[in-house]
């Protein structure tokens, strides 16, 4: 199994699919997706404000296995916004204490 995630100038994953392919809609998370699978591998791709996200599994051995691992990634995979440093201090009511040292 690999998990990609990288720029791309692309809009829709239909641009990237080769013709005469058969796809299916999924989601990632909450962003649209596209997933296609042949006799060797199963892809599925989404875009999202210019970054390709794209889930691939290539089972050899094994494939109800890997099978079922991509569908537990699919059906738990969410985005989440890291916290801030900020946030934290304040929402738990600490003082933040900034200190400077003098060097002459």
């Amino acid at each position: 199994m690999a998990f990609l995630i990288e720029d791309t100038k692309v809009k829709f994953v239909n641009e990237l699919l080769q013709n005469n392919i058969t796809t299916k809609e999924t989601t990632l998370g909450n962003l649209k997706a596209t997933e296609t699978e042949d006799a060797v591998k199963t892809v599925l791709l989404a875009i999202d404000q210019g970054i390709l996200f794209k889930l691939e599994i290539n089972p050899d051995k094994n494939k109800s296995y890997w099978d079922s691992v991509y569908k537990i990634v699919l059906s738990s995979f969410s985005f989440v916004a890291p916290k801030s440093a900020t946030s934290d201090s304040l929402e738990s009511g600490e003082e933040i204490i900034l200190e400077e040292d003098v060097i002459e």
